[in-house]
């Protein structure tokens, strides 16, 4: 391929990266008397920066040996905390700590 060829390629690459749309900010939905978060400038809540968490969040791989997601053990609809006294994780073994006890 000639550079003439690959002149309007590179064009065109470079013109639909430069377009990039602005991110889209997310709007927290929170309850009625919930304290609102503190959010770094530097980390602003994103539409895709959420999607994102909520893919890691329910993905595996980020456990030690690829078996267990965050969403095993910390349930939304339990203020992301467990219903158990003792957590169980990788290879079924039980975690130090109460995911029901709130750290003072």
């Amino acid at each position: 391929m000639t550079i003439a060829y690959k002149f309007p390629i590179l064009a065109l690459l470079l013109l639909l990266f430069a377009c990039e749309k602005a991110p889209q900010p997310y709007i927290l939905d929170l309850p009625p008397g919930a304290p609102i978060p503190e959010i770094p400038a530097q980390n602003e809540l994103t539409v895709a920066r959420v999607a994102l968490g909520k893919k890691l969040f329910f993905d595996p791989i980020l456990s030690r040996d690829s078996s267990i997601a965050c969403a095993a053990c910390h349930f939304q609809d339990k203020a992301f905390a467990d219903n158990q006294i003792i957590s169980s994780g990788i290879e079924g073994r039980l975690g130090m700590r109460n995911p029901l006890l709130w750290p003072t």
